[in-house]
């Protein structure tokens, strides 16, 4: 999966999207907050399992 549908899953799912300098956060209203990585391509499959079970989506 690469970062763009990544965004598109959290956004469709209530996430705020906020960008940094070298991450960006995904900020959920119930205040959660996810650093995302920003890297070309697949995000790496650890790293992208871990991010959607910390956002609840897994």
């Amino acid at each position: 999966m690469t970062r763009k549908e990544l965004d598109r899953k959290l956004l469709k799912n209530g996430w705020i999207i906020r960008h940094g300098s070298s991450h960006d956060l995904a900020v959920n209203p119930d205040g959660r907050i996810l650093s995302l990585p920003r890297h070309k391509g697949d995000l790496k499959t650890g790293t992208l399992k871990n991010i959607l079970k910390a956002a609840g989506l897994d």
